[in-house]
């Protein structure tokens, strides 16, 4: 026997506006009337659709998908940090933060401050920040942020 309770999720603390909804065009185990209703709820949200990617668009298109992360967190004041981003050298090999803080020759050698501050805070703010992050060399996965990502998109 299959227990089921109905559930909803409340309203987001958030303007329309910095809510991106990530929909395939494709077959979806999704009902359309569910997605209607997101899309009513959300009236002035961005949308990204992709051609294809089924269910789990994040597997089967992860660049395409990774793109519209990408343009989502930027548009709401995201900034990419490389010293928490493992990435590769020009040779092909594993690079880390600590190959770039070293003068490594990794793809990104801006390193520091540009004097663009896309967040608008202060570098209380960023201390704050930082201090929550992971203190380790070991990457985040990539599926667990993209997990986390889609599912506050949606709800």
């Amino acid at each position: 026997m299959l227990n089921v309770n109905v559930a909803s999720v409340g309203s987001l603390m958030l303007p329309d506006s910095l809510i991106t909804i990530m929909d395939t065009n494709d077959y979806s185990a999704v009902p359309q009337q569910l997605k209607e209703q997101l899309n009513e709820r959300y009236p002035g949200a961005r949308r990204a659709v992709l051609k294809t990617g089924g269910d789990f668009p994040f597997l089967s298109r992860p660049d395409e998908v990774n793109l519209y992360l990408q343009l989502h967190l930027r548009r709401v004041g995201v900034e990419p940090r490389s010293d928490l981003v493992q990435g590769f050298t020009r040779n092909g090999s594993a690079g880390s933060s600590k190959d770039q803080k070293d003068g490594g020759d990794s793809f990104d050698n801006s390193g520091g401050d540009n004097g663009h501050h896309g967040s608008g805070g202060s570098d209380h703010d960023r201390r704050h920040c930082a201090s929550e992050s992971h203190h380790s060399d070991e990457p985040i996965p990539t599926s667990t942020m993209l997990a986390n990502t889609v599912l506050e998109l949606v709800m």
